[in-house]
């Protein structure tokens, strides 16, 4: 009997009494646990930094605050700042040494309440705000055939299903949003795909008394490294439909690795008027993949 490759995965009873953690109150107190203060030098530093929602102390080096025995520091610019990044007070913070610094870097643990049933779930609020940069990240970068408004209303949509089936043992909760968002993405943007198909891939081919069809059709279904492909086709022809033909033709030959000084005298205008012209385009280019 052919033996078998196990790849077990194996769990520790999880020890609370050692986890770094801490809290920010309503009243603007910032809450050091006692496993924290354990590891904390007589004087400390605080910061926060509001893009990422991370909360950072370090080690004062003779200055800065003085740790009290209690763990209790009045922090009232510290909740300032959390409450301006959209977050309602209270917060908690799990805590991590960072190799690279030294700090002990904390994230917002997410926030759980129970609902008129009784089971625990995530404050949505609280939660598409901490996870803002994962949700923009993923619309941003994937399924741009979809409109971008119907693409935030999925992203959103996807990542509230996710939280309300997320459970501990499926690992990071982050790494597992966005990887729900991202399926969920891919597989709503297949409508918007095969529409557009229709319509760039080729006029449709008629067979006989069957319905028409068109080259889109024969193309098979490899997964997600083809839909992408076409997506960006999609991407690309939807930008260039907004200039006239010269200039889709002269973006042509420019990829095509034509010189300046040829293209000039292809359209009979000056090589200054060329790199106008591209550098306008390119100035557009950009600024459409922001607002795609």
């Amino acid at each position: 009997m052919k033996p078998i490759n196990y790849k077990f995965r194996w769990f520790e009873k999880e020890d609370r009494r050692k986890l770094l953690r801490a809290s920010v109150s309503r009243d603007g107190k910032l809450r050091l646990g006692r496993t924290l203060r354990s590891k904390l030098p007589r004087f400390i530093q605080v910061g926060f930094d509001t893009a990422a929602m991370v909360l950072a102390i370090a080690d004062g080096h003779g200055a800065g605050i003085d740790c009290p025995a209690c763990g209790v520091l009045t922090a009232q610019a510290l909740s300032e700042q959390i409450t301006a990044a959209g977050l309602h007070l209270p917060v908690a913070f799990a805590l991590e040494q960072d190799e690279h610094t030294g700090y002990l870097l904390g994230r917002i643990i997410p926030r759980r309440k129970r609902d008129s049933t009784g089971r625990r779930q995530f404050d949505m609020e609280q939660l598409l705000i901490l996870f803002r940069p994962i949700l923009d990240g993923v619309v941003h970068q994937m399924s741009r055939s979809t409109p971008l408004a119907d693409r935030k209303s999925i992203a959103a949509e996807a990542m509230c299903t996710a939280a309300q089936e997320y459970r501990p043992g499926y690992g990071d909760l982050g790494a597992y949003l966005e990887d729900r968002i991202k399926s969920t993405l891919h597989k709503e943007n297949k409508q918007y795909i095969e529409a557009f198909g229709q319509r760039s891939l080729d006029q449709p081919l008629s067979c006989g008394d069957s319905d028409d069809f068109c080259l889109y059709d024969t193309l098979p279904d490899v997964g997600s490294d083809w839909t992408d492909s076409l997506d960006n086709q999609i991407d690309r022809e939807r930008f260039f439909s907004r200039f006239s033909p010269e200039h889709q033709e002269l973006v042509r030959l420019l990829q095509e690795g034509f010189r300046i000084s040829e293209i000039a005298d292809i359209f009979d205008i000056s090589e200054g008027d060329v790199r106008r012209i591209s550098a306008e385009i390119v100035q557009q280019r950009r600024k459409f993949d922001g607002e795609a």
